[in-house]
């Protein structure tokens, strides 16, 4: 980086920690690193996206002064902005950039107690910016989880595509899957970490986590064809400084096209006299052959947008649930519109039928995308008042590599329009289909993310965040266990946590506003199953059950009481191990075994739980709650 820019930069940060306004910046020189544009002093998990030239973070500071800030900082960095591009609402604002063949497009968006900012960046370089402490070195505020990656755990050998995030880092090596886990399993408790769980070990992955302190460390390592992909967060619950965020301004000093507008949501976006229509009795159905396959889609929507006007009529069938709600206003506050934008993260399979005088098709499945006219058709599909009934049928044809096209779609749909108004129920939630989670007995929104499954065949823990509120998902919830024939056991109870029984398990459903997405933790106890192998605690009680799976006998002494275990015992018959029916507590177990220092261990006994303490082959021990 130019001994100039980090001067403006410097300058630039110097400025945000004084009131707005209050003093007049020289122009720094333009410079095309992308570590030269301003970034507010408390913005946090700051993340460079090299291979797709954006930049994330998120701030507290107010939406308007964020973008008074950049108005103000890219114009002293030599930056142009186009006024005409500006789009500013009352939760979002959108700002542009230009210097020569150079663009940034600024969105910043508010969420419930943050915003979330995002540059698209376009021919500007991102020299550096795997390099946390040259970041910091040049006053970016560097998250604490890749300082902390940096500076303390090396990187293994033959690493590629690094990449550091919000809360930790993402990069390929040349080890392999076993290669690179044993690494970390070496290098991260020589940092005084200590693993706090059973690791998952498959043949594609393996996965652990440590703890020290407030400290929290985990270790995801996937194989890949360059060797191995790992992935490494972190997060240390300790404070840090307070940083003050940017002052509040009044108002932005935009003229013309980007003046404040009215603001625009989901619930203001339709037209109070806008025309009603009813979809909950759309009906239909597309069955398509593709290369000797055959795909059916039973959900059905006919809208027309803005751009395209009254004279095109779009209807698609999808593999999935369609929000209609969600389509509606989409239809109504954008120009154009496009099925995808229904879904955060992938469309779902579908047919697409653009009907008119030159009527045509797309066909979408995972690694496939076509798009082609209808030829030699049977349009029987016809638009009366204001829906689309019929049939359209598309005989065989070929459309590459010799592979076959064909499809029989029939609909009676409303039409959504920018002025219609949906009325009926909100947008059902779709259920998941990870695998992760294929076991789990019950279901999860479509879209989870950070999925984790861990536990024991007694009781299990589920866990995932959703970009949905808080009060959708456990909506969700309540009507999908209602369906399934769960009996709600706290209905007074708020929305955060709920608890559910049927005849053989016990369940509680524990959700969490994080940063604009919910956090959801599902746990689940199999009461028959406990019962039948005898760890099922009596009422009021708890239970401890200690197990040897060391080939020497290892004593465990629980204040002045000692129980020794022969070699194996309890380690693969359960029915061996000590079982003890215990009061709720805290309970301290030394573990001494010959040889070997004593190994101390902390468990707190809750009633109605059951924790097994088992001593393991190479001297330590694992703690872990089986019920």
């Amino acid at each position: 980086m130019a001994k100039t820019t980090l001067v403006g930069l410097s300058i630039a940060l110097a400025f945000t920690l004084a009131s707005a306004g209050t003093c007049e910046l020289a122009a720094a020189e333009f410079s095309a690193e992308v570590t030269a544009l301003p970034f507010p002093p408390d913005a946090r998990e700051l993340e460079f996206v090299a291979w797709a030239e954006d930049i994330n973070y998120k701030s507290q500071s107010p939406l308007k002064s964020l973008a008074a800030f950049y108005l103000k900082e890219m114009a002293a960095r030599g930056w142009e902005h186009d006024e005409s591009a500006a789009e500013i609402d009352e939760d979002s604002i959108e700002l542009t950039f230009k210097h020569g063949g150079s663009k940034v497009e600024l969105d910043l968006s508010q969420w419930s107690k943050e915003v979330h900012i995002s540059l698209d960046c376009e021919n500007l370089e991102f020299t550096g910016t795997d390099d946390p402490a040259k970041l910091a070195a040049a006053g970016i505020p560097v998250p604490r989880a890749a300082r902390f990656l940096q500076k303390e755990l090396p990187l293994p050998a033959g690493v590629v595509d690094l990449r550091y995030t919000g809360d930790g880092s993402t990069f390929k090596s040349s080890l392999t899957l076993p290669q690179a886990f044993a690494y970390f399993m070496r290098l991260v408790p020589g940092k005084g970490f200590r693993e706090s769980r059973r690791p998952i070990i498959t043949e594609t992955r393996r996965y652990t986590e440590f703890r020290k302190g407030a400290a929290e460390l985990s270790v995801n390592v996937f194989s890949d064809d360059v060797g191995s992909r790992i992935v490494l967060t972190y997060a240390d619950n300790a404070k840090e400084p307070p940083v003050r965020p940017l002052p509040a301004v009044a108002s932005l000093p935009i003229k013309g096209g980007g003046a404040d507008k009215p603001a625009t949501s989901e619930t203001t976006a339709v037209p109070v006299d806008a025309t009603p229509i009813d979809v909950t009795k759309n009906k239909g159905s597309a069955t398509v052959s593709y290369a000797g396959k055959q795909y059916k889609f039973t959900n059905v929507a006919c809208f027309r947008t803005k751009s395209r006007g009254s004279d095109a009529t779009t209807v698609v069938f999808s593999g999935k649930p369609i929000p209609y709600q969600k389509m509606q206003t989409l239809i109504a506050t954008n120009d154009d519109f496009s099925f995808g934008d229904l879904y955060e993260f992938s469309s779902p399979d579908h047919l697409t039928l653009q009907l008119g005088e030159h009527p045509s098709f797309s066909f979408g499945i995972p690694g496939v995308g076509l798009g082609h006219p209808v030829e030699n058709s049977v349009n029987e599909m016809k638009l009366e008042a204001a829906r689309v009934h019929g049939t359209l049928k598309m005989p065989p044809i070929e459309i590459f590599r010799g592979e076959k096209f064909s499809f029989t779609a029939t609909a009676d749909a409303a039409i959504i329009t920018p002025g219609t108004r949906i009325t009926g129920p909100g947008d059902p939630v779709v259920r998941s289909d990870s695998p992760i989670l294929a076991d789990s007995p019950v279901p999860f929104p479509e879209g989870i993310e950070n999925v984790g499954r861990e536990g024991s065949k007694f009781r299990k823990t589920y866990s995932g965040v959703v970009g949905m509120p808080l009060t959708e998902v456990a909506s969700f919830y309540r009507q999908e266990l209602a369906a399934k024939g769960w009996k709600r056991q706290d209905a007074e109870s708020a929305d955060d946590t709920m608890r559910f029984k049927n005849d053989k398990i016990e369940l509680s459903v524990v959700l969490k506003q994080e940063r604009g997405k919910t956090a959801i933790e599902v746990i689940t106890r199999d009461i028959a199953l406990a019962r039948q192998e005898g760890i099922l605690p009596e009422p009021g009680k708890g239970r401890l059950i200690l197990g040897n799976a060391n080939n020497v006998a290892v004593t465990f002494s629980i204040g002045t009481a000692n129980y020794t275990l022969k070699p194996g015992q309890g380690a693969k018959d359960q029915k061996q191990a000590l079982n003890y029916s215990v009061a709720p507590g805290a309970y301290t177990v030394v573990l001494k075994t010959p040889g070997q220092r004593p190994q101390t261990e902390k468990i707190k006994v809750a009633e109605g739980s059951a924790w097994g303490l088992i001593a393991l082959p190479n001297g330590g021990s694992l703690p872990i709650q089986l019920y």
